[in-house]
């Protein structure tokens, strides 16, 4: 199957990922500049006695969002995977067991499976990021720390760079195709 009779299977999907990954980055983007205008009108909410204390804690926060990351998406591809191969299990048999990725994916139900599961790989994956980005520009506006600023509009631009195209899905959903026959290959 070509990668464009793929990507027409979904166009209506992507669009819609792409406003919710456009939506989290500019919301907060939105609050950055928010935090920005209230501590040039007003100061930083909390006295600048000490230490940042608050700013070090979200930028703490970056190390297990990271790992949270990387692990949440590993783990989604995962049982992407299994979910799709439950499927396929179902499909009748041919003489070697193993189907090829064209075979695979003239199955819409595969496909929309594992579009399903690229949704959900998104969203948590760029909620992830969007949860750290606020806490550091909360940061920001309770001490006026410009490191929690730069952080956390670097944070909201990652989210950016989530940004779904149809030829990511595709490659993606290919990705995952392949990675399925190369563990039916093994598994036989």
């Amino acid at each position: 199957m070509s990668d464009l009779r793929l990507e027409d299977q979904f166009g209506g999907a992507v669009r819609a990922l792409q406003i919710i990954v456009i939506a989290l980055a500019s919301g907060c983007l939105t609050f950055a500049a928010i935090a920005v205008f209230l501590n040039l009108e007003n100061g930083p909410a909390a006295a600048a006695a000490g230490p940042p204390m608050i700013t070090y804690l979200a930028l703490a926060a970056i190390v297990p969002a990271a790992i949270a990351f990387v692990i949440a998406r590993a783990v989604l591809n995962g049982q992407a995977r299994r979910s799709a191969l439950a499927i396929i299990d179902q499909m009748p048999d041919d003489s070697s067991g193993v189907r090829s990725p064209d075979d695979l994916l003239q199955s819409s139900e595969v496909v929309r499976v594992l579009l399903q599961h690229f949704q959900t790989r998104l969203i948590v994956g760029a909620a992830i990021l969007e949860g750290v980005a606020f806490f550091l520009l909360v940061s920001y506006l309770l001490e006026g720390n410009p490191v929690a600023l730069g952080a956390g509009i670097v944070l909201a631009l990652g989210i950016t760079l989530l940004f779904p195209t149809r030829s990511r899905v595709a490659a993606w959903i290919l990705e995952q195709v392949e990675s399925i026959r190369n563990q039916q290959q093994f598994s036989r």
